[in-house]
């Protein structure tokens, strides 16, 4: 829980300083209602950042938040070891 809050702290950061890539295209919460969009991936380095930036969608500041609110949602026993990760593409790959 504390790395995921120093993520989003992060994230925070290089929003205010970095201009967004893309507008528009913003993820919702029922984008990860779907069961099937979930993939077992056995993440070993405690961070999702790399999986939510090789997913091909819009990268925003608002994107990144509803991603992590949904994978540490889906994870609660943490982002260590094999969690769950929405292939939100559909190119049935997820993770880094």
């Amino acid at each position: 829980m504390k790395t995921i809050k120093n993520i989003l702290k992060t994230a925070g950061i290089l929003a205010v300083t970095i201009p967004t890539l893309s507008c528009g295209n913003y993820l919702k919460e029922k984008d990860f209602e779907n069961p099937d969009i979930w993939k077992s991936y056995y993440n070993s380095e405690s961070t999702v950042w790399k999986a939510y930036m090789n997913e091909d969608i819009s990268h925003n500041s608002d994107n990144w938040y509803t991603y992590c609110n949904e994978v540490n949602g889906k994870n609660p026993q943490g982002l260590n070891g094999t969690i769950h990760l929405p292939d939100l593409d559909g190119d049935g790959k997820v993770g880094n």
